[in-house]
């Protein structure tokens, strides 16, 4: 039977009335609902409702019943409502080890990329997450969230889509039909990237973290691994990804071409020495602005003593700034030559991203595998402050990196992997996927890629290879992977840089 359809005004955090429509299951079905307390968010998320004879607000899911009981008919579970704005920022969290949903994923996830491709629809990324405008988490906070290809920054366009719409439910259905009716479903627009796009340190030894890149394309060093044949001495290499070096091309690099040596490595990358130039040059002028200005009032005689103080602390900072544009402007930046590179492949072990590139660092420039600047030591939890092993990704669920753009951050592995499409990969793969532990502050941005991923024991177990707009999580390959490849292309044993 079609089920009665109904409509009632909600009130938004604001205040604000808004319209919702809503479908109802019929009297006659196994499901009842009510207008109030089907729906258990009041943001303006698509989120699909709880049925009650599944589960309530209050329980667990361990509480939940068995899903075979509830009749799940598409027209019942019509999502209608128009959600009213939220009040604050949502906030997106990792899955946690022990969550319910992990030992069905599998199966939930196959069947979405059935719906997902007899659709239409341009996606990127299938991922699980905990969504909320809290801190605090809650069972109602599990969210299924697919990324729609596209810019659009109206927030609504996706909730007002007819076709995501009907999307989201039939993703629900699935949920609800293999006992997961607490999962809300959200679709959003954006992209996965690369990342690649500060007052940066002209150092000359390239440290773990640092600005590197070629032509117009800035990434991270990561760091530096070794590499030998046989029992001759190992040679060191510094290790970042294959888009940072070579953006343009899809292919990798064997090594020892003679093609190899014509590229050259930057380190900080040109993009960024320029960037860093504009930026003292107009510090530079706006401190000139103010020395005029200081030394004007004294000509006209209408200086205090704070006019003559702020004047000689304005020409210290012009003189300073001087200095440093000078030597960042004599500095060489040439950091050496491609080795080798993977190109865009993917694991056929783990489906994930194999994407690394190895440069042939000039020995003057050669730096070493300790953390600069932060000591990790500074974060709870964090003991080390340099590179001392390699480990695997699931060993622990809290991380740091170094990057190029957001510096030393820590944030938190999720155990669902996502499903994403990466530029230029040739399918889809499942990502390995960490999430800032640190309120305000994204785990990477866009130039990024090729960071270590480091453990609090200061283990390497992951390599930096991109991430996803607007939410920015942040994807990473397994070290293991990373190293197995390097293996397979140069034929050589791998180890790590020992600090010094």
């Amino acid at each position: 039977m079609e089920p009665p359809s109904s409509s009632s005004e909600t009130l938004s955090p604001s205040g604000t009335a808004t319209s919702s429509k809503r479908r109802h299951p019929s009297s006659d079905e196994t499901v009842a609902t009510s207008i109030d307390d089907d729906y258990q968010s009041t943001d303006n998320r698509k989120w699909a409702p709880i049925p009650k004879s599944i589960g309530s607000p209050s329980r667990t899911p361990s509480a939940v019943r068995d899903p075979s009981a509830v009749t799940i008919d598409g027209s019942a579970w019509r999502e209608e409502i128009l959600n009213p704005p939220h009040a604050s920022p949502m906030l997106t969290f990792p899955i946690e080890e022990d969550h319910p949903l992990i030992p069905a994923w599998h199966g939930i996830k196959l069947a979405i990329l059935q719906t997902l491709q007899g659709s239409k629809i341009n996606w990127t990324a299938l991922e699980v997450f905990r969504r909320r405008e809290t801190t605090k988490p809650t069972i109602e906070d599990t969210t299924v969230l697919l990324t729609i290809t596209g810019d659009t920054q109206d927030v609504d366009a996706a909730d007002n889509d007819p076709q995501l719409r009907n999307i989201r439910e039939r993703i629900f259905a699935i949920c609800l039909k293999n006992g997961h009716g607490y999962v809300h479903v959200e679709t959003i627009y954006g992209r996965a990237y690369r990342n690649v796009s500060l007052d940066l340190p002209f150092k000359k030894e390239g440290q773990l973290g640092a600005s590197i890149g070629i032509g117009n394309s800035s990434g991270t060093l990561g760091g530096y691994v070794a590499l030998s044949i046989g029992n001759n001495p190992p040679k060191v290499y510094g290790l970042t990804c294959h888009h940072v070096v070579r953006p343009n091309e899809i292919g990798g690099l064997l090594p020892y071409s003679e093609e190899n040596k014509q590229n050259l490595v930057f380190q900080p990358s040109s993009v960024d020495m320029e960037d860093t130039f504009a930026e003292y040059k107009a510090a530079i002028a706006m401190t000139s602005s103010l020395i005029a200005r200081h030394e004007k009032s004294i000509s006209d005689g209408m200086a205090t003593e704070n006019t003559y103080r702020y004047l000689e602390d304005q020409l210290a900072i012009k003189s300073r700034n001087e200095g440093t544009l000078s030597a960042a402007q004599s500095f060489d930046s040439k950091f050496g030559t491609i080795h080798a590179t993977s190109g865009f492949l993917i694991s056929k072990r783990r489906n994930c991203s194999v994407d690394w590139a190895l440069v042939e660092v000039d020995k003057h420039r050669q730096g070493s595998n300790k953390t600069p600047g932060i000591a990790l030591a500074g974060r709870p939890g964090f003991e080390s402050s340099e590179v001392r092993g390699i480990s695997t990704l699931m060993s622990t669920t809290k991380y740091s990196k170094t990057g190029r753009t957001t510096g030393t951050t820590f944030g938190s592995f999720s155990h669902i992997k996502s499903h994403v499409q990466l530029p230029d990969n040739p399918g889809y793969t499942d990502e390995a996927v960490v999430m800032s532990l640190q309120p305000g502050k994204f785990f990477s941005e866009k130039g990024d890629s090729g960071a270590f991923l480091l453990s609090p024991e200061g283990e390497l177990v992951g390599l930096v290879v991109g991430g996803c707009e607007p939410e920015r999580q942040t994807y990473v390959t397994p070290i293991e992977e990373v190293i197995s490849s390097i293996r397979e292309i140069t034929g050589c044993n791998v180890s790590l840089l020992a600090a010094h």
